[in-house]
């Protein structure tokens, strides 16, 4: 059944899957983004014709004006953000504008338009330090400006779910790659980084030993993690992880071999180890993971 969706930050790497997945599925599509964090050159703006575009930062909207646009919406999926551990540290005012009272925005639009389901990118980012998988049940240890806003945020969502009706699902995404990662500047990841340097044919740049683990998630089985919350009637804090983890050495191997030259940099502010628990996405979604890391960089080379 075809439905109304609205979709902040429908340009981002994340938001392009999104928006052209419910195109394909027949729904009606509502986008806001103001460019931020968006790689022009690999934007398919093709897209932007068969949706309701409008072109703003969320963080500086009026609440009657995204009310009425969105009224009659089915979904509302909040995906505007500035994102990044990294550059969060440079602009703290910035990034609370757009990450907290952009959230705000967009719940209060939600409340007065009858909205109830509310679908938000959450961050990993939220747990701090770990040495186990981590648990949705595990208090947070938000350990950068970017993680300490997206989990006030979150808690702006429960509050909205238990005073207003909201049925807010939070996605805690592990470091999403895939198809049309930002490309360059400072939102590039570490694996489009590598992928780069193997191109031109430079050393791999590491931060630090290397020896950091992360959880690499493919954008499509993140997608999938989205529209399935969007079917999901309760409240709920899910973990979108794969719950296997690579070193960025081991990373480096899978994309230049053991023997490609690398250099490293001083080690920066991260965690050491992020790993998902994703068993309660499994059991309430009924999400799992399909896409391997090797496979997919295998493609990709």
């Amino acid at each position: 059944m075809s439905k109304k969706i609205v979709i902040t930050g429908c340009c981002g790497f994340i938001g392009r899957h999104l928006m052209k997945r419910c195109l394909d599925d027949g729904h009606t599509v509502i986008g806001y983004d103001d460019y931020s964090t968006t790689d022009q050159k690999t934007l398919d703006a093709g897209l932007l014709r068969h949706i309701k575009f409008y072109y703003y930062d969320i963080g500086k909207m009026k609440v009657t004006s995204l009310a009425k646009q969105i009224d009659g919406a089915d979904a509302f999926f909040h995906l505007a953000a500035k994102a990044r551990v990294q550059p969060s540290f440079d602009n703290i005012p910035l990034y609370d504008l757009t990450n907290v009272h952009g959230t705000t925005i967009a719940l209060e639009a939600c409340r007065v338009a009858g909205l109830n389901n509310f679908i938000f990118a959450g961050s990993s980012s939220v747990y701090g330090n770990k040495t186990t998988p981590s648990k949705e049940s595990d208090t947070p240890n938000p350990t950068s400006p970017y993680a300490m806003q997206k989990l006030v945020a979150e808690n702006y969502i429960k509050f909205y779910s238990e005073h207003f009706g909201l049925k807010g699902k939070i996605l805690r995404y592990f470091n999403v790659y895939g198809n049309y990662m930002t490309s360059e500047g400072q939102y590039m990841q570490a694996l489009q980084t590598f992928l780069n340097q193997k191109y031109d044919g430079v050393p791999f740049t590491i931060c630090g030993d290397g020896e950091q683990r992360r959880d690499f998630t493919n954008i499509d089985d993140v997608i999938e993690a989205n529209m399935l919350a969007s079917n999901y009637n309760e409240f709920g804090v899910f973990n979108i992880g794969t719950g296997t983890t690579y070193s960025i050495n081991e990373l480096c191997d899978m994309i230049g071999g053991k023997e490609y030259h690398r250099r490293n940099l001083p080690a920066r502010n991260e965690p050491n180890f992020v790993c998902a628990d994703n068993s309660l996405a499994k059991k309430c979604l009924g999400w799992t993971p399909k896409i391997n890391l090797s496979g997919w960089i295998n493609q990709m080379l």
